[in-house]
């Protein structure tokens, strides 16, 4: 090959945009006429980059892929006499290093250095020994080594960042707030193989840094740094992930941060050992001066190469062809037009519709370039820049005209992020794909079966023998019969139905029908939770000790058998304990003990109450857990999960009765909270959900909020949406129906996004009067007239007989209101059931 005449270069990784004619390092060299060759440092391509369209082959001459061999592969590089081997993406770094320093020495970075370019422990290890300022920063397989570690640097309760050791594009990065629970994200990440298909062995835990954050791209030459460009950039947050991409504005190489920022980053690359190539650094200008938060061997990511050509005439691709071919050096850069560049969100997962509203950014004056996905095309939810929906390069003379566009562009962003995925027109063939999927429906409660009328979804619903089937014919639903307190029987049944058209997912929505449908899901292979995360669920006891075993922030408890066991654990917890059934729900058998004294009657009432929910039996005593008593703001968080992604649909304020057994008597939606605390609440759940390895569909995850607003504890996670009507208070303030997100959840693995409620806040309040017969009941008319009533429902009629409240099942009636806030929602609420009076034979009125 040496012979041929023709010159080549080898590109390590090349994995590249398309932008018109531009294909990266493959059209640059093109140009000068240089045939490019990729060699891939793995056996395949990267599964995630070709999901994201930037994998060509055919853009090069060949192709050839690593297996292990090194000195075949050398021998295979060198045969093509290349003029240069460079890197094309942040996962060739390492091997492109191997291969230089092997063959073309004149353009190796300090040898052995590329491991501190990659690695993010190695690479502050590396700027501590050069005396460069940095986060502080460990890498640790070890949780104990984390903990000492986050003690000994004065960071206990303050923020701090957890990523994995290898990971680029915000791939995995974590926030913990000031006073946030880490143990949790440590330990998500241990292990995980992330999008470079390499495990991580460690977890890096840093300093979160404050201050505005910048990219400074550089280009060197035989150890001399040149500065490419200099952008200052935004992010925002998705729960506790952080760094998904907003925009990013080129600065002039005058400017006064570019002064003290490119110094300090080419310190930063001499520290990790690089002399030739490119280095794409992010730094954070806090309030001591600059700092790294890392860097890469390699040049700029995603479409900023493009923003880059746009902004300056020249970029790290052009940069390289000169030093390869011409051996030029620049020492810095030339602003030539105002750019900025926006990264594209989606807030939902699945195939991409109604394209036309973000293909009308190409016609605003500013757009220079863009890329979004082609409709129909399956996306993922954004949570960092790798899974970003899209991006536009805008460029021009003046700032003003980049703004005024930039927010026309984000107002078309969040039009079709509230847009239906499809349109009334979208069949379901059209929509999801010719064959819909086939959801197996155990026992579904009768007044929500309308709901999955229309949905792209094949239903056949699971009923009680001998039960009424009018409702399910009239709706057109296939429906068999089965009895599912009995696990061959139903087994047997949904084989059966899965015999004549396969099962794609199961799913229960009551209670009840939970542990059956991840039993049937399980024998099946469908989607749906697995027995062993609905045990961690339906178990309080087990719940508490996955969470404690995760690091995850939960409370003293027993499992009790006898009532001095749980004596012993009353005497450890001086503001008393709270008995409840391990499998219970409801509220049923709770019962608050705060002296010795009270505990008889306590466990008298917790160890006979029959729980009911017992599979396959039902109805059986379950044992009694003892936990510490918290105090604090009860609230609860609602989501929706599709294969292990979660999304957040709201944050509810719980009311109670109050002790011995804290009926829950109202919710609020959405809670009222400070954003620290709200991200408190929220993180709790989300990592809860993960230790017990919830996947699929809705959640209920209920919180005690601590009474400085620091912690958040998780009471119990309820693997369905939240009783009590929530779902439908989900509804009045997000527009997102549950119960159908469930099922598409289930059904395609997609998340709804967000939606748009006609509500600003909604509640809803319990009416509790005395036990007894009913003897009257007025006030209701005058409760529908309070503005912002909903409705009213499940008031008792006269004749009824009441019981004492002692748990949910004895409430009598909601009232259900909306408001354009949450606190005329409460109000609302609040009045309303104030109008209605239910007097008994005990003459006690409400």
């Amino acid at each position: 090959m040496k012979s041929t005449g023709r010159r080549h270069v080898i590109v390590v990784d090349g994995y590249h945009i398309r932008d018109g004619d531009d294909r990266g390092f493959a059209s640059a060299f093109r140009a000068r006429g240089v045939l490019p060759v990729t060699v891939m440092s793995t056996p395949r391509p990267l599964a995630k980059f070709v999901r994201k369209n930037i994998w060509h082959p055919d853009d090069f001459e060949a192709v050839h892929h690593y297996d292990g061999d090194f000195e075949a592969m050398v021998k295979l590089v060198d045969s093509y006499d290349p003029v240069g081997i460079v890197t094309g993406n942040e996962s060739g770094v390492e091997f492109a290093a191997r291969l230089v320093e092997r063959l073309m020495p004149r353009f190796q970075n300090v040898p052995g250095s590329a491991k501190c370019q990659r690695h993010k422990g190695e690479m502050a290890l590396a700027l501590e020994r050069a005396g460069v300022p940095g986060p502080r920063t460990l890498s640790t397989a070890d949780p104990a080594e984390a903990a000492a570690w986050i003690e000994d640097n004065g960071l206990t309760g303050r923020p701090i960042v957890l990523k994995p050791p290898h990971s680029a594009g915000t791939d995995n990065v974590h926030f913990v707030p000031t006073g946030g629970e880490w143990l949790g994200h440590f330990t998500h990440i241990l292990g995980q193989v992330n999008g470079f298909e390499l495990r991580n062995d460690t977890v890096v835990v840093q300093e979160f840094l404050e201050g505005p954050e910048y990219i400074v791209d550089l280009y060197s030459v035989d150890g001399r740094h040149g500065l490419v460009d200099t952008c200052v950039y935004a992010k925002h947050d998705r729960g506790p992930r952080i760094g998904i991409y907003d925009a990013a504005d080129f600065l002039a190489p005058d400017h006064p941060d570019v002064a003290v920022l490119a110094p300090y980053v080419m310190r930063a690359a001499d520290a990790v050992g690089i002399r030739n190539g490119s280095t794409h650094a992010e730094a954070i200008m806090t309030a001591d001066g600059p700092r790294l938060v890392e860097l890469a061997a390699r040049y700029s990511g995603s479409c900023m190469t493009i923003s880059g050509s746009l902004a300056t005439g020249d970029n790290q691709i052009e940069r390289t062809v000169r030093h390869v071919l011409d051996g030029e050096f620049v020492p810095s850069f030339e602003l030539v037009e105002e750019v900025r560049t926006l990264w594209l969100c989606s807030d939902r997962a699945g195939p991409v519709r109604n394209m036309e509203i973000l293909r009308a950014i190409a016609e605003l004056p500013t757009t220079f370039s863009m890329s979004i996905p082609p409709e129909g095309r399956d996306m993922p939810v954004t949570n960092d820049v790798t899974t970003s929906l899209g991006w536009v390069i805008q460029g021009a003379a003046d700032r003003d005209a980049i703004e005024k566009d930039s927010a026309r562009i984000r107002e078309l962003e969040r039009a079709w992020n509230a847009a239906e995925p499809g349109g009334p027109s979208d069949m379901p063939g059209q929509r999801y794909g010719a064959q819909v999927p086939h959801l197996l429906l155990i026992c579904p409660r009768h007044d929500i079966l309308g709901k999955f009328v229309g949905l792209p979804v094949a239903l056949t619903v699971v009923h009680r023998p001998g039960g009424d089937r009018k409702l399910e014919e009239s709706l057109a639903l296939a429906v068999v019969d089965a009895d599912f307190t009995d696990p061959q029987a139903l087994l047997t049944v949904a084989r059966e139905v899965h015999a004549r058209r396969p099962v794609d997912a199961v799913l229960g929505l009551t209670e009840l029908s939970l542990r059956p449908a991840s039993v049937v899901a399980e024998a099946l292979g469908a989607r749906g939770n697995p027995p062993t995360t609905l045990a961690l669920t339906q178990d309080k006891a087990a719940m508490r000790g996955r969470l404690r075993d995760r690091g995850l922030g939960t409370v003293a408890h027993r499992v009790c058998a006898t009532v001095d066991e749980a004596r012993a654990l009353l005497r450890r917890c001086p503001a008393g304990v709270i008995l409840k059934p391990v499998d219970g729900n409801g509220g049923t058998g709770v019962h608050l003990v705060r002296t010795e004294g009270e505990l008889a009657e306590a466990w008298a009432w917790t160890s006979g109450a029959g729980t009911g929910f017992a599979w396959p039996q039902g109805g059986s005593a379950s044992p009694v857990l003892a936990e510490e008593f918290l105090t604090g703001q009860e609230f609860s968080v609602e989501s929706l999960s599709a294969a292990g992604r979660h999304q957040v649909l709201a944050v509810t304020r719980k009311h109670t009765s109050g002790g011995p057994h804290f009926v829950e008597t109202g919710h609020d939606l959405p809670a009222t909270l400070p954003a620290h605390r709200y991200r408190t609440v929220v993180d709790a759940a989300l990592n809860a959900l993960d230790a017990v390895g919830y996947a699929w569909g809705p959640c209920h995850t209920e919180l005690m909020l601590s009474e400085d607003g620091d912690r958040a504890t998780v009471v119990e996670i309820n693997a369905r949406q939240g009783g009590d009507q929530i779902w439908e208070l989900v509804h009045h303030v997000t527009g997102i129906d549950m119960l159908q997100g469930a099922v598409l959840a289930l059904a395609h693995g997609v998340l709804p996004g967000p939606g748009a409620g006609h509500a600003g806040g909604a509640s809803i309040r319990y009416l509790t009067p005395r036990p007894g017969k009913v003897t009257e009941v007025t006030g209701t008319a005058e409760a529908r007239a309070v503005e912002g009533v909903i409705r009213l429902g499940e008031l008792p009629e006269v004749g009824d007989e009441l019981m004492s409240l002692g748990d949910s099942w004895n409430r009598a009636g909601h009232v259900v209101a909306a408001g354009p806030d949450p606190k005329a929602a409460a109000d609302a609420a609040d009045a309303a059931a104030a109008r209605i009076v239910i007097r008994t034979d005990e003459e006690v009125a409400r």
